[in-house]
């Protein structure tokens, strides 16, 4: 069992583990396609990150897309904030109005209210106005009803 394990050992030492001790592979694999892209209009290669082609000053479309998509992307937060601030406003709003009439329901039930109380009060007086009409404060002469004094 040692010596098997020691075989191993020593194959895999022998063997590597797969790498290459060529130069120009590690170069190739050093290089990352995915930080540099080709110029439009010359073919030069350049970073995605540079805004023009060093060579041609032809505009490197992907940071100009960045940036067309940031500004769309500041656009639609804009247009969600003017949206919950005017959801804001018409909430106020509905509440100003539930208030408002509230309000003037409660002033209505309290004019209401006033004009009873008013109306009793002014049938009350007419009631003490009116002049007795019993029989004992009547004298009938000749089928006419006179007032005694």
């Amino acid at each position: 069992m040692k010596c098997l394990l020691a075989a191993l050992n020593m194959a895999l030492l022998m063997a590597g583990c797969g790498g290459s001790d060529s130069p120009q592979e590690s170069e190739d694999n050093s290089f990352n396609a995915s930080f540099i892209a080709k110029c439009e209009a010359c073919g030069n290669g350049i970073s995605k990150q540079a805004e023009e082609c060093p060579r041609c000053r032809h505009p490197n479309p992907i940071p100009i897309a960045v940036l067309k998509g940031k500004a769309d992307e500041k656009q639609r937060l804009a247009q969600l904030e003017v949206k919950r601030l005017e959801g804001e406003h018409a909430k106020r709003l509905a509440e100003m109005e539930k208030k408002a009439l509230a309000e003037m329901k409660a002033q209505a039930l309290a004019k209401m209210e006033a004009n009873k109380r008013e109306k009793a009060a002014n049938d009350a007086s007419k009631q003490k106005r009116k002049p007795a009409t019993t029989l004992l404060d009547l004298e009938v002469i000749g089928g006419e009803r006179n007032p005694r004094k």
